[in-house]
């Protein structure tokens, strides 16, 4: 083994990941950031309905969150990452928000489970990108 080689190694063991774990947490984290910010475009665009558009729209946007939710719990079952654990727990809010339409607060929920994404992400990005894989 190269020197290059044996100082990843010791990189990963530093940082306790390992490469595919650490890939599963990147991948994920980036791909539920931007469903998140999706979310909170859609937010908005609720905002903007009238009548008898909203109730449809409401319900949409719920059933959304709840998919969003099941994947945010799933991750979190496989990588233990508390970032999604807790991501997930502030779309339970964000359904409660909507469903009350309070939308400015369910926005600002949604920025903040977009914060907790970002925190495994970035855990996960520092080794990647220390071994060039990123």
């Amino acid at each position: 083994m190269d020197r290059h080689g044996l100082s990843c190694i010791i990189f990963l063991a530093v940082f306790a990941l390992d490469v595919n774990e650490a890939f599963i947490i990147y991948q994920n984290a980036e791909r539920l950031k931007i469903e998140l910010i999706n979310l909170s475009k859609y937010i908005h665009a609720l905002m903007s309905f009238k009548g008898s558009e909203k109730p449809g729209a409401k319900r949409m946007l719920m059933l959304m969150t709840d998919m969003i939710i099941v994947d945010l719990k799933t991750i979190f079952s496989l990588t233990n990452e508390e970032g999604f654990e807790r991501a997930s727990g502030l779309l339970e809010q964000v359904n409660s928000e909507i469903d009350e339409m309070k939308l400015g607060p369910a926005s600002e929920t949604v920025a903040s489970a977009i914060s907790e994404v970002t925190t495994p992400a970035a855990g996960a990005w520092e080794p990647l990108h220390k071994m060039g894989l990123l």
